[in-house]
């Protein structure tokens, strides 16, 4: 998401707080952080407030709630909300960004199918077996 902003909504803002919260941020896309029995989502008007100031503002809002009431109310307002816990693994509201899985470096791509077929000769053919494990002595010295 291009310029998002995450507001938290604390659980005595009134409306018209949010309302201008909204109003004063700049950033495009912003998502409505909501606690569990907050005044803000105690009724759906004040949800229709905040979709009205969006559209108004040319924005794009979402809701997380842990509050299911709060949730309901914000789809009744045509507002996207979700709980960010159970949500199934979404990443509409992650700051996470996954690390790409790296390909297999081409060297072992193309005919060789199966290793064990290969000859072992020159200077990368094991001499001798190598040990399944490696002890290596540790001496810890305590400091006085």
């Amino acid at each position: 998401m291009a310029n998002t902003k995450k507001i938290a909504v604390n659980k005595n803002d009134e409306p018209t707080l949010i309302a201008e919260k909204l109003i004063d941020t700049e950033e495009e896309v912003v998502i409505f952080s909501i606690p569990r029995f907050s005044r803000f989502g105690e009724a759906l008007s004040n949800f229709k407030l905040i979709k009205r100031e969006a559209e108004v503002l040319d924005k794009t809002i979402y809701i997380e709630s842990v509050d299911e009431e709060v949730l309901a109310f914000a789809e009744k307002a045509g507002i996207p909300a979700a709980n960010p816990f159970l949500e199934e693994r979404r990443r509409r509201f992650s700051d996470i960004v996954p690390v790409k899985q790296q390909k297999e470096s081409p060297e072992y791509e193309g005919d060789v199918e199966d290793p064990t077929d290969m000859e072992e000769e020159g200077p990368l053919a094991p001499t001798e077996e190598v040990p399944a494990e490696v002890v290596v002595p540790v001496t810890v010295r305590r400091r006085h």
